[in-house]
């Protein structure tokens, strides 16, 4: 599984934001005691922002309620379809207990990296 990607939510938006600079990422997972939480994109960060959110906020506070993640029993294909769908850079297979069991990322589903 790709760990790098993981973050808590008590980090900063700017923790986060350096965190997707230095990973030259724009998502990253949210996780909490094994726990997936939710996903943090740049654009989430913008929007915080725009909404005069302080870059001192922490990133449990800015969560979305809708993303796209996978499910145990989702299909390869299925997940495949979905990521190319949807331009997911990653895409997390969460089980019943909110666990991440595999996360899947765009250049090893398609070769490239996501444009």
């Amino acid at each position: 599984m790709t760990k790098e990607r993981i973050i808590t939510p008590s980090l900063t938006l700017l923790e986060a934001l350096k965190y997707m600079d230095v990973l030259d990422k724009k998502l990253l997972i949210i996780e909490q005691n094994g726990k997936f939480l939710g996903l943090l994109s740049v654009g989430d960060i913008q929007r915080a922002i725009i909404q005069n959110k302080k870059l001192d906020t922490k990133v449990s506070d800015v969560l979305r309620k809708n993303y796209k993640i996978a499910k145990p029993e989702n299909s390869f294909d299925s997940i495949k379809q979905m990521m190319f769908e949807f331009r997911m850079e990653l895409c997390p297979v969460v089980n019943e207990d909110n666990e991440i069991v595999k996360i899947y990322l765009w250049e090893e589903l398609f070769g490239e990296k996501k444009l």
